[in-house]
């Protein structure tokens, strides 16, 4: 997310972020209007970044080798409109080949990693372009699908046409492709669910443990509201199921399920379950409370 001369812009990795944690994405929000320091990559986030482009600029070098024509839309000086411009030129022009081609549809701008000329009509001429995204993966994932779904909508909107096919990029030089219109329907419906989203987000949000936190930039803020709330999360083995079905029993922090008398019931939890977590959550307190490991 972000604001570029007065205009609000969505790109498809807001998309999966908002799939995966709406919580990150209204701090991805409260962000543009309250700027506050953000933890930069880790050292594993950083290596995993550079072998990323390492494998996009093999595949870029292995076209080139190939002798398509190919036009790169990058340099620092260009400009988002520059970098507009300049991808639809090359579409019109009908290039084999457009790499981090820019494209853009108020509120959404997108950067492919390739574009990739198709013999199929549209109003580009006898000819029309596909998106391709490099990644180190070794089989698609969801991510990957809503990313180029998102791409591939963009294509359309330029072309008038949606392509027909999106292409995935495997690190182990695997090409999976996908049929666009599988997931132009999903993909729609998550666009406009996080426009309506950024055009009135909630006035606060709680966070909660989840699949999106391992690759989050708020994970370290995070972790700090749950040490300090006494989350539930910080109970060792605990499913975000058992979290609920606790905090639904009146039990939502690790104290109040460490005091919780022995024989106690919580609906559609296993009573040996309940044993479990409140001796896990006694000795995290114990600890907590005098140091000692017991």
């Amino acid at each position: 997310m972000q604001f570029a001369n007065g205009t609000f812009l969505l790109s498809a990795s807001d998309l999966v972020t908002f799939l995966g944690c709406t919580h990150a994405s209204y701090l991805d929000l409260r962000h543009l209007n309250e700027p506050v320091e953000v933890a930069g990559p880790d050292d594993a986030t950083a290596l995993i970044r550079a072998k990323g482009l390492e494998h996009e600029r093999s595949y870029l070098a292995m076209l080139k080798a190939s002798g398509r024509s190919v036009v790169e839309i990058t340099g620092e000086k260009l400009s988002r409109a520059d970098r507009v411009a300049l991808t639809r030129e090359a579409m019109r022009s009908g290039v084999e080949i457009i790499y981090q081609g820019a494209l853009t549809a108020s509120p959404w701008l997108g950067y492919a990693d390739f574009l990739e000329r198709v013999d199929e009509a549209s109003s580009l001429g006898p000819w029309g372009y596909e998106a391709g995204d490099t990644k180190l993966a070794r089989s698609a994932k969801p991510e990957h699908v809503v990313q180029l779904a998102t791409y591939s909508r963009l294509i359309g909107i330029e072309q008038g046409r949606m392509p027909a096919q999106m292409h995935v990029l495997l690190g182990n030089n695997e090409r999976v492709s996908l049929r666009v219109a599988d997931f132009a329907h999903y993909q729609l419906i998550a666009q406009d669910r996080l426009e309506a989203f950024a055009a009135r987000p909630p006035i606060r949000s709680t966070p909660e443990p989840c699949g999106h936190c391992g690759v989050c930039r708020w994970l370290d803020r995070c972790e700090a509201d749950w040490e300090a709330s006494d989350h539930l999360s910080l109970v060792a083995n605990i499913s975000r199921n058992q979290r609920s079905r606790l905090c639904d029993a009146g039990v939502s922090t690790v104290r109040a399920l460490a005091a919780l008398p022995v024989s106690t019931k919580i609906s559609r939890v296993q009573p040996e379950t309940v044993t479990r977590l409140q001796s896990q959550a006694a000795l995290h307190i114990a600890k907590r409370d005098t140091g000692e490991n017991l």
